[in-house]
């Protein structure tokens, strides 16, 4: 099983060079996302793409953040600020799930890859 970052899931919905390489490369693997992806993915939505985006979603196992994520989240976040290389709260929420579940994440942000504890799998 791997994890769709919501960058993924949005390249993926638009149909996008990225997403159709995401959809090729990971159709066989089990798949899954976060529930702060949900988060990013539906803001400002409307209408019909806000209903495609949630019946794609849907279809995705939904992780949530648990007690054991929350510990690793500090510690992620004191590494990369302590390293200068701090990124945005809810992207060291997402990678603190995956690391927790031992899972990867499929992304098309690079800040990801400033993780050293995660495994990303980086579309280009």
């Amino acid at each position: 099983m791997a994890v769709l970052d919501s960058s993924a899931i949005i390249h993926i919905l638009e149909g996008t060079r990225q997403g159709l390489t995401i959809k090729e490369n990971y159709s066989d693997e089990a798949l899954s996302t976060t529930v702060f992806s949900i988060n990013e993915v539906l803001i400002g939505l409307q209408g019909k793409q806000k209903e495609e985006a949630k019946a794609f979603l849907t279809v995705l196992d939904i992780i949530s953040f648990d007690q054991n994520a929350a510990f690793k989240s500090v510690e992620l976040e004191e590494d990369l600020r302590a390293k200068g290389k701090l990124i945005n709260k809810t992207d060291i929420f997402i990678a603190s799930i995956c690391i927790s579940h031992s899972l990867p994440i499929i992304t098309t942000d690079k800040d990801y890859q400033n993780v050293h504890s995660l495994k990303v799998f980086f579309v280009n």
